[in-house]
C-alpha cells in the first residue's frame, strides 16, 4: 500500500513548481521591506544618512511598481522566445543585484534602482511563473500548485515582517543578498515546459519532460496520450497570431480577457498592495497599544498560515465560492479599520472601548485575502488562455496591474493626509464589494478542467451560434 501511493505521487511537479518561483518568493521581500524600513529612513537617524520627506519615501515606496510594469513590458517578448526557464533564471539575477545595491545604499538614488530592479525581478517571475506553474502541473494538481505561488509569495513578504523590526537596514539587505542567490541555482536545475519545447519542434525533449512531471506507476500509453494531447492543443492554439494586437481585436479572447481583468483589478484595489507597504504606518496612525513592531510579526505568520489554508481548500470548493467569501469578508475588514479612522480623526468618539479594532481589522483582513483574493488570481490566469496568448495575455494584464499598484502605492500617503486614511480603506472596502459580486454573477467554475475544456467553456457561445448558423444553412437546402 505504502509502495503503490509513493509510486503514484508526483513529487517532481512540486520540487520544480518551488524552485521556478522560488524567485518570487525572494523578490517579495520587497513587498514588505517599505513597511518596515520606511519609518527609519524618515527618521533623524536614517540608515541611508539622509532623511526622506513624505513624497520622497512615497517614490521610493512605488518605484517598486515602476519595475514590476517594466517587467511585464518586457516579459511579453522574451517568455516566447527565451523560453520560461530562461526569463526566471533572469528574474532571479535581477532580484540578486536589487539587494546588492540596497546594502550599498546611500541616498535616495541608490534606493529607486534597487527597488525597480526588485519590480522587474517579481514582475518577470509573476508573470512567467505563472505560465510555467500552469503547464507543468496536470488538471487535478493545478490549483495546489498554482496556489504555491501565494505560499512562496506571502512567505518573501513574511520575512520582511518578521525578521525586518529585528535587525538593522544593512544586516536585512546581506540576508536578502542571501535568500537571493538560492532562486538562481534552483532556476537552473527545473525542466523547460514542455508546451514550450513543443511550440519550439523539440518533441523529443518534451516526451522527457512529460516522463519526468508524471508519476513513477504511470504507463507508456498514458504518458504518449498526454504529449499527443499537449501536441493537439499547441498546434491548435498556434493557429492564431499571440500578439497584443490578435488579443485585443479576436473575440475569441474576449471574455477571457475581462474576467482575467476584472480579477487582477480585485487584486491590486482591494488594498493589499498598500497595506503591505505601510502596514507598521498605519499601525502608529490608530494609535494601536500594541507595538507595530509586534503587529508585523503577526500579521506575517497570520498571513502565512492564511496562504497555506487556501491550497486546502482552493481545488476542494471551487474558485467562485472562495472569491466570493473572501471578497465579501475582506469588505467588511476595510471597512471596520476605515470607520475607527473617521471616528478617531472626523468625530469626537471616545475610542477606548474599540482600541481593538484596528489591529483586528487588519488580521482578519491578512486573513481572508490569502484564502481567496490572492491565490485564485494566479491560478486563473493560468487556465484562462490558449497558449499562443497566454503569455502575451499575462504579461499585459500584469502590466496594467503593476501601473495601478504603482499609482496606489504612491498616492496614498498623500491622499491619507488631504482626505483622511478613511477615504482611502473605504474605497477599498467598496472594490472588495465588487469582488463579491464578480463572483457571484461573472467568475466560471473551472476547477478540475483541462485547458481543452476551459477554452470550450469560454467559446460555448460562439461554438453554439456556429453550429446554429450551419443548421440553418443546411435546412435551406
Amino acid at each position: 500500500m505504502l509502495r503503490k501511493k509513493l509510486l503514484n505521487l508526483r513529487h517532481r511537479q512540486y520540487i520544480y513548481c518551488i524552485c521556478a518561483i522560488a524567485t518570487t518568493a525572494a523578490a517579495s521581500i520587497h513587498d514588505s521591506w517599505s513597511s518596515t524600513f520606511l519609518p527609519q529612513i524618515r527618521s533623524k537617524n536614517s540608515p541611508i544618512g539622509v532623511i526622506l520627506n513624505t513624497i520622497q519615501s512615497s517614490t521610493v515606496v512605488s518605484m517598486n511598481g515602476v519595475g514590476g510594469t517594466l517587467g511585464s513590458i518586457i516579459t511579453i517578448w522574451i517568455m516566447d522566445i527565451f523560453g520560461r526557464k530562461a526569463v526566471l533564471i533572469a528574474a532571479g539575477s535581477c532580484n540578486l543585484i536589487s539587494w546588492a545595491l540596497m546594502y550599498f545604499a546611500n541616498g535616495i538614488e541608490i534606493l529607486c534602482i534597487s527597488r525597480i530592479l526588485g519590480g522587474i525581478a517579481i514582475g518577470l517571475s509573476l508573470n512567467c511563473g505563472t505560465v510555467y506553474l500552469g503547464e507543468i502541473s496536470h488538471n487535478d494538481n493545478r490549483g495546489r500548485l498554482n496556489f504555491l505561488m501565494t505560499i512562496l509569495r506571502l512567505f518573501g513578504t513574511d520575512i520582511g515582517f518578521i525578521i525586518g523590526p529585528y535587525v538593522s537596514f544593512k544586516t536585512f539587505a546581506l540576508l536578502s543578498v542571501g535568500a537571493s542567490i538560492i532562486p538562481v541555482i534552483s532556476t537552473c536545475i527545473i525542466p523547460e515546459s514542455p508546451y514550450h519545447l513543443i511550440k519550439k519542434g523539440k518533441k523529443e525533449k518534451a516526451k522527457t519532460v512529460i516522463k519526468k512531471l508524471a508519476n513513477d506507476a504511470t504507463d507508456e500509453n498514458s504518458l504518449e496520450k498526454e504529449f499527443q494531447d499537449i501536441s493537439f492543443s499547441v498546434e491548435k492554439d498556434m493557429r492564431n497570431k499571440g500578439t497584443i494586437y490578435e488579443l485585443l481585436t479576436n473575440k475569441i479572447y474576449r471574455r477571457s480577457l475581462l474576467i482575467h481583468l476584472g480579477l487582477k483589478m480585485i487584486f491590486v484595489c482591494c488594498g493589499n498592495v498598500v497595506i503591505k507597504s505601510y502596514m507598521q504606518t498605519i499601525i502608529k496612525a490608530t494609535g494601536s497599544s500594541m507595538s507595530s513592531n509586534t503587529a508585523s510579526v503577526i500579521f506575517g505568520i497570520i498571513s502565512f498560515i492564511s496562504a497555506i489554508t487556501s491550497g486546502q481548500l482552493i481545488d476542494r470548493f471551487g474558485r467562485r465560492p472562495l472569491l466570493m467569501v473572501s471578497s465579501l469578508l475582506c469588505s467588511i475588514s476595510m471597512f471596520c479599520l476605515g470607520l475607527y479612522f473617521y471616528l478617531q480623526n472626523a468625530t469626537s468618539f471616545n475610542i477606548d472601548s474599540i482600541s481593538w479594532l484596528p489591529v483586528t481589522s487588519l488580521m482578519l483582513f491578512e486573513v481572508f485575502v490569502a484564502i481567496g483574493i490572492l491565490s485564485i488570481h494566479y491560478v486563473i490566469a493560468a487556465e484562462l488562455y490558449p497558449i499562443n496568448i497566454k503569455g502575451v495575455a499575462v504579461s499585459a494584464l500584469a502590466f496594467l496591474a503593476q501601473a495601478l499598484a504603482m499609482a496606489l502605492q504612491f498616492s496614498f500617503e498623500p491622499l491619507s493626509e488631504i482626505l483622511g486614511e478613511y477615504t482611502c480603506l473605504w474605497f477599498f472596502s467598496v472594490c472588495c464589494l465588487l469582488g463579491f459580486l464578480f463572483g457571484l454573477f461573472i467568475l466560471p467554475e473551472t476547477k478540475g478542467k483541462s485547458f481543452d475544456e476551459i477554452q470550450r467553456i469560454f467559446n460555448r457561445r460562439k461554438s453554439e451560434k456556429i453550429i446554429r448558423s450551419k443548421n440553418e444553412e443546411a435546412g435551406r437546402f
